[in-house]
């Protein structure tokens, strides 16, 4: 497994806005009432919004967002 300085957190494939890792609550699906990792496009800070799917590490996080089929934007 590769760790966060590994790899390069790529920007959001919908806006190109700087992407974030954060650690939140999931108070639903697969990870119910626990603490999980997610990257995210921060809208608080221009972006869209835009989030990759919640996992039990920040390095699985990183990873799933940086594993893209495409980047939408081309």
């Amino acid at each position: 497994m590769q760790t966060e300085e590994d790899i390069s957190l790529l920007p959001c494939p919908f806006c190109g806005h700087r992407s974030e890792v954060t650690e939140e609550w999931i108070s639903s699906g697969l990870h119910e009432g626990g603490y999980s990792w997610l990257v995210r496009c921060n809208y608080l800070n221009g972006g869209c919004g835009a989030k990759g799917g919640a996992r039990t590490s920040k390095e699985d996080a990183i990873e799933a967002w940086t594993k893209r089929v495409k980047d939408i934007r081309k």
